[in-house]
């Protein structure tokens, strides 16, 4: 059950299965008790505390990304075809940072969701799902 967590389930704990539905497998598993104490062993504070800060970071810094691209003129077919790699990369970044930070949002565990939105507002991602949209 470890490697299954240290594979699948490193950062992630709050998953979607189907339309809408999450599942918090943090308390969902606790009646598993190998699956809890694996998951656990990454689940310590600091560990969500360092991965929360890294989307939070990459959200300011995706923002700017995001508004240097759609100035008027920039996405020309040259400048894309030339710089494809790139953009796909900031496109990619930018989805993970914006389906981590909305899924772990409603985390059952109240420490989990206090760390996970205390460096942003709602408004921060907002912003950065429309510039998304609009580089989309």
């Amino acid at each position: 059950m470890r490697e299954i967590v240290d594979k699948h389930f490193p950062d992630n704990w709050v998953i979607p299965i189907y339309q809408g539905y999450l599942v918090d497998v943090s308390e969902y598993w606790n009646q598993y008790t190998a699956a809890a104490r694996a998951l656990q062993n990454n689940m310590y504070i600091e560990n969500i505390q360092e991965i929360a800060a890294k989307h939070h970071k990459h959200v300011k810094t995706l923002r700017k990304t995001l508004k240097y691209y759609l100035k008027d003129g920039q996405l020309i077919e040259e400048y894309v075809l030339n710089n494809v790699n790139r953009l796909l990369d900031s496109l990619r970044d930018c989805n993970v940072t914006i389906r981590w930070l909305l899924l772990h949002r409603v985390s059952h565990k109240k420490e989990i969701r206090a760390v996970v939105v205390k460096d942003h507002t709602e408004d921060d991602i907002v912003d950065l799902l429309l510039l998304l949209a609009d580089f989309e």
